[in-house]
């Protein structure tokens, strides 16, 4: 048995927690045995998880956790890197992020608006936030050439963030609190995803799901996800129109 543990610690995430997901699938390969992870906030999204083993204590030693974050490359290659390192192990080809694949019958006929920050300090809002016109836009185009709903997928402070986008789009914007697994199935059975710099945009990247990202000041080196996402770091909307023609 394994004399560490992994800590999904509170002020770090659903993306940061995503991104641990890589190093602790290679490692449960590697030992052959699930890998323990002390949840406290996001346990719900990793309850089918095969390699993870959820614990209510520590046990052993603390190796790593969603907090293990850098500045100068994807966090999710530093983590894998750094545990190599500390354990002095060779765990191979860094294996894709992962969150429980929650399917179930719905109607799927609509895409999914992602605009979410999980701190209300507004500098750091501000750094993840495109702003209400970009998003303005892109719903305008869609309700005007698609005859798809649009969902809008967040937590009631992203709902209250999005106040004006609401107030602008009308009914034709659903949204509703969720659960956790509840979200996550929404973003699964989206035709498509477009949202900003936010967790459920790495859920989205490991569910391989086709996402469209704005991304505004927060560190793209360390912040990109593991898997395929189409990223925009400027003139939003021009890229946002090349991207969505396949749907129309």
């Amino acid at each position: 048995m394994v004399n560490f543990f992994c800590r999904q610690e509170k002020t770090f995430g659903l993306g940061n927690f995503i991104n641990c997901t890589p190093t602790l699938k290679a490692l449960s390969e590697y030992y052959k045995e699930p890998i323990p992870v002390l949840f406290e906030t996001v346990g719900d999204a990793f309850i089918d998880c095969q390699f993870i083993r959820h614990i209510e204590k520590p046990e052993g030693k603390e190796l790593f956790g969603s907090y293990t974050i850098n500045s100068s490359v994807p966090d999710w290659l530093y983590i894998f890197n750094l545990v190599q390192q500390t354990l002095n192990i060779n765990l191979g080809e860094v294996p894709k992020s992962y969150i429980d694949k929650i399917d179930r019958p719905i109607d799927d006929n609509y895409c999914v608006i992602l605009r979410g920050c999980f701190s209300n300090i507004p500098h750091k809002v501000a750094a993840k936030d495109p702003g209400d016109d970009i998003y303005i836009r892109v719903l305008d185009y869609i309700l005007h050439s698609m005859d798809i709903k649009i969902k809008f997928v967040g937590t009631y402070d992203d709902y209250i963030r999005n106040s004006n986008v609401f107030k602008h789009i009308g009914k034709a914007l659903e949204w509703q609190k969720t659960t956790l697994r509840h979200a996550i199935l929404l973003v699964n059975k989206a035709k498509f995803i477009i949202g900003n710099d936010t967790g459920l945009i790495h859920a989205a990247s490991a569910l391989g799901k086709d996402a469209f990202c704005m991304w505004e000041k927060t560190s793209f080196i360390k912040n990109t996800a593991r898997g395929e996402i189409t990223y925009s770091r400027n003139n939003h909307f021009e890229n946002f129109k090349k991207w969505i023609f396949s749907y129309q």
